[in-house]
């Protein structure tokens, strides 16, 4: 056992002596002379992988300074400080650290061992950085509404801010505050300083681009005009200077003032029920809107204008009908600017139709009136020493809220198809009118107007009660007495028309017919006689007809007859951007004049494709029209009606098309150039 232990130790000796033996290096055999490569010199920058390309004739190792933290060494996945490998082909990956110094340059070298011999083959610097800011400020459409971009929310401009800076305007972009865009670009993370207590708090913000809210606090806007300058500093480095600097100013909150979701007019009917344009039907409720302004007293007031006669206008403020009332300053809002409800509702009424203006003032404004009771200083005055003008002075149409109409109470004579006739003017009148000084017992008064020798024709009427007989009646000038006319003498007449209690009116005056003596308004130069219908020996209604060719209801009354309206007109301009204006002169004009003769010319321009609300009134329905260019079909249509509409498909934009429309006698009546505009 003790030899065959001893054997086994003796072969395990002579093994481990030949394994050693061939280990040794073979005298013969030298290694090459290192061939490190020339030496690079390089800036690189924070994020970036900079490749070395080495070809080592030997083992090799490359390394770098384990204090140099904003570099590492790629190995696969791994970050290192040294990596080694055999002779041969080799990239070697530097990793620089994506961290932004804006303070000291940062150098590392690269170090290749080879044996016993080393050398840095390269020299890499992360140079720190500059800071740089630059503020655009946002593009803005004409009514102060922000341009939408492309690469970013909103359009700003090509050029920096100057040293005007920013204007924190109300009402932007159809948000009701001061507030306001900008575009900041920058290479560091940033804050801002200096922001004034009428600035909301701007969070620190990241490099790059930042579309920046510059918004007011509603607890804190200034009642006079203000500025400030806000401060562009290192949000990690309060060391730092300011970068950059923006000045921002805002308008005084105290010339805010402002009214809300109001209509231009507002029709009631002699209940007191509000006329709802969707339902077309009148509903209970009030008018509503908002009142925008600061905390201070506010003043309503309603402004009436009467014909006293021979074109006297006098301005009333007596007018208890409507109830106008503006709700109080919250005093749970901290809130500088308010909205403050306001509500205008009507009184029944029992007489002639009505109409005022609704005006909403400041206490302060109210307090500089010589009379508070009766501010004539909101009236204009008449340029021809006539009274007033019948509006407003032009410093307080911004205080107007609306306009008010109420009907009267339907009364004894309907005009059947009143909405069909936009030549015809029909209202029932009361105190102050003709009938009333000339038939002082009637309650039914009425007065209507012709402007078109068609109107005889389309207007229809219906007696709502009991009538023996019509008398036709004339006040004369000459003698200052009533006369008279039997049915051969008389210009008016009254027939039968359709179901019991329906008549036409005709009107067919000649040159010695008598005349209305004022000249204020259409009276000026109309045909005038009464109408009186009788049940026995009573009168119990009377109609004042005119007749004026030479008056348009919708304007231009230059000697034609032709006026068109918007159907809707408080609708068009919003929700169609539509606008129609007569011309009087221009390019267009004097075309349409010089190849087919006088007419008026009217203009319709189209900003958006939908016509829902534009409908127009003041073409008359036996009318005909042609297209002057028969191409003009493909992209414009005429649809003839109650409430002639007229479309424009997008094929059409930037064209002006024209209808020329001719009456039954083939004479041109009216030329309509259709423009479509879209922006």
């Amino acid at each position: 056992m003790r030899r065959l232990f001893i054997n086994l130790v003796g072969c395990s000796m002579a093994a481990f002596a030949l394994l050693a033996t061939s280990c040794q290096p073979d005298p013969g055999e030298t290694l090459p002379t290192p061939n490190f490569p020339e030496q690079v010199t390089a800036q690189v920058a924070a994020g970036d992988i900079y490749t070395l390309a080495i070809e080592p004739n030997q083992d090799w190792t490359v390394s770098i300074p384990e204090d140099a933290t904003y570099f590492t060494i790629l190995d696969n996945e791994n970050e290192v400080y040294s990596v080694s490998g055999k002779a041969g082909n080799h990239e070697i990956q530097i990793k620089v650290a994506d961290i932004r110094d804006y303070n000291a340059d940062h150098t590392c070298d690269v170090t290749l061992t080879m044996g016993p011999k080393k050398a840095v083959i390269a020299t890499l610097t992360l140079g720190k950085l500059t800071r740089t800011i630059e503020i655009y400020d946002v593009c803005l459409e004409s009514n102060l509404d922000w341009v939408y971009g492309e690469d970013t929310q909103f359009e700003y401009a090509a050029e920096q801010v100057g040293a005007e800076g920013v204007t924190l305007n109300w009402g932007e972009n159809g948000l009701d505050m001061f507030c306001h865009r900008v575009k900041i670009v920058s290479n560091f993370t940033w804050k801002i300083d200096g922001t004034p207590a009428w600035i909301q708090a701007i969070e620190n913000n990241t490099e790059d681009v930042t579309e920046l809210w510059i918004k007011g606090d509603a607890a804190n806007y200034p009642m006079e005009d203000a500025t400030a300058t806000l401060s562009f500093l290192d949000a990690n480095d309060n060391s730092v200077a300011a970068v950059a600097t923006l000045k921002v100013s805002i308008a005084s909150a105290k010339n805010i003032f402002a009214f809300e979701d109001f209509d231009n007019e507002y029709t009631f009917n002699h209940e007191g029920k509000l006329y709802n344009i969707f339902s077309a039907s009148y509903l209970e409720g009030n008018a509503e809107g908002s009142v925008i302004s600061t905390n201070e007293e506010l003043c309503a007031y309603t402004v009436s204008f009467e014909e006293m006669g021979g074109g006297f206008i006098f301005p009333s403020f007596e007018n208890e009908w409507i109830n106008c009332t503006v709700s109080p300053w919250d005093t749970t809002d901290d809130a500088k600017i308010q909205y403050r409800n306001i509500s205008i509702g009507v009184t029944a009424n029992q007489d002639s139709d009505r109409q005022a203006l609704v005006v909403v003032l400041p206490k302060s404004i109210v307090n500089t009136f010589e009379d508070k009771n009766e501010p004539y200083e909101l009236i204009e005055m008449s340029a021809t020493g006539m009274g007033a003008s019948g509006k407003l002075n032009a410093e307080f149409e911004k205080y107007h809220v609306t306009t008010i109409k109420q009907l009267a109470p339907p009364g004894a004579i309907t005009l059947t198809n009143e909405a069909e006739l936009p030549t015809v003017m029909w209202k029932k009148v009361g105190d102050g009118s003709d009938i009333s000084y000339d038939f002082p017992d009637v309650k039914d008064g009425y007065e209507l107007l012709y402007t078109n020798k068609w109107d005889s024709d389309d207007a229809s009427f219906s007696f709502n009660g009991t009538y023996t007989s019509v008398e036709y009646c004339y006040f004369d000038n000459a003698s200052g007495n009533m006369k008279t006319m039997s049915d051969a003498e008389s210009w008016v007449k009254v027939e039968p028309f359709g179901t019991a209690g329906g008549f036409k009116l005709t009107m067919n005056p000649t040159e010695s017919s008598n005349k209305h003596w004022e000249t204020k308004s259409y009276y000026n130069g109309a045909y005038w006689s009464y109408v009186a219908f009788k049940n026995g020996d009573d009168v119990v209604a009377v109609i004042s007809c005119l007749y004026n060719l030479d008056y348009s209801l919708t304007g231009g009354n230059e000697g034609g007859n032709a006026g068109l309206s918007f159907t809707y007109p408080q609708y068009a301009a919003e929700y169609d951007g539509s606008t129609l204006e007569q011309l009087t002169s221009g390019e267009y004009y004097q075309m349409i004049v010089g190849n087919f003769g006088e007419m008026p010319v009217w203009q319709l321009t189209y900003s958006k494709t939908a016509a829902t609300m534009s409908g127009i009134s003041g073409i008359n329905t036996d009318w005909t029209f042609v297209y002057v260019d028969e191409a003009d079909k493909s992209w414009l249509t005429f649809e003839m009606g109650e409430m002639s509409t007229i479309a424009m498909n997008e094929s059409g934009n930037g064209k002006s098309g024209i209808l020329i429309f001719k009456d039954s006698n083939n004479v041109m009546k009216l030329a309509l150039i259709c423009t479509l505009n879209i922006k």
